[in-house]
């Protein structure tokens, strides 16, 4: 019995027309009986009555069900295989912002890598307008930033991958090392590096203001590294999402009164939705 006769049999079964199956399933009609009176043959028990109308023996109701299982699986094998296939030979293009820490997203790409060991992954680090642009032109599958502001839903899908809060960092020899928690209102008059790609820059620097926080920014950078090494040398203080903080020798402390936190997201056209890497992806990130 051959995947190609269960085909015949099932398309003459929902049909109940030998010249239907025939043309549903590609083949010449005499083929397509010679193939289904090979396989009666072969179980020794007729599966059609042919009496000038084609009607399905006992035999048959009681075996279709199983032979439509067949069918669904091999049609399953095929989409997992094609997939695979893509897989393997088609990296996924993941875009972050440059904000975006490692401590959270290596575990979720290491999950990842184990799940599809054949898939190529490339990161790629920009703006998030850059991202959202290059994600529309789908030079990027994936993208991972923050939904401030963000409201282009109709275009985009995007879920929730992790919240974090804003710590201040610093040196051990700074005083906040005595600290459980560091009030806004303490930062005042305190040097500060600020980190200029912060897309919570404008929130934090109003909340600073709105408690009448002076801050005395000595570095400007767009550089994460930078920042966090000026950090280590005693130069200043610098607020920092929790899970962006990457330099062991830091210290840091959450921010209180107010706290100040975010949401960052995976983010994908609509029109993706279906593509296996994505798939892929999305099926790594509800474990997590």
């Amino acid at each position: 019995m051959s995947i190609k006769q269960i085909q015949y049999v099932v398309a003459v079964y929902e049909t109940r027309s030998f010249t239907l199956a025939a043309k549903r399933c590609f083949v010449a009609q005499p083929s397509l009986s010679k193939s289904i009176q090979s396989l009666e043959k072969e179980l020794g028990s007729d599966l059609f009555i042919r009496d000038g109308t084609i009607k399905a023996t006992k035999f048959l109701d009681m075996i279709y069900p199983i032979m439509k299982q067949i069918l669904v699986a091999q049609e399953r094998v095929n989409t997992i295989a094609k997939q695979f296939t893509l897989l393997k030979s088609i990296p996924i293009a993941i875009g972050l912002m440059q904000t975006i820490g490692p401590k959270k997203m290596m575990p979720i790409l290491e999950a990842l890598r184990q799940q599809y060991p054949y898939l190529e992954i490339e990161l790629y680090f920009d703006t998030k307008n850059n991202l959202i642009k290059r994600c529309e032109m789908l030079e990027l599958d994936i993208i991972v930033i923050d939904a401030i502001d963000y409201n282009n839903g109709s275009l985009f899908s995007n879920k929730v991958l992790y919240s974090e809060s804003y710590h201040v960092v610093f040196n051990e020899c700074h005083k906040f090392s005595e600290y459980d928690k560091v009030q806004l209102k303490q930062l005042n008059k305190e040097v500060y590096l600020d980190r200029i790609l912060c897309e919570m820059r404008t929130v934090v620097l109003d909340k600073l203001s709105a408690k009448n926080v002076e801050l005395y920014a000595l570095y400007r950078s767009e550089s994460e590294q930078w920042i966090q090494e000026l950090v280590e040398q005693g130069i200043g203080i610098a607020i920092v999402p929790e899970f962006s903080i990457v330099n062991p020798k830091l210290q840091s402390r959450k921010l209180t009164q107010p706290s100040i936190k975010r949401d960052v997201y995976v983010v994908y056209l609509n029109s993706q939705k279906n593509n296996p890497k994505i798939q892929a992806f999305e099926k790594i990130v509800n474990a997590f």
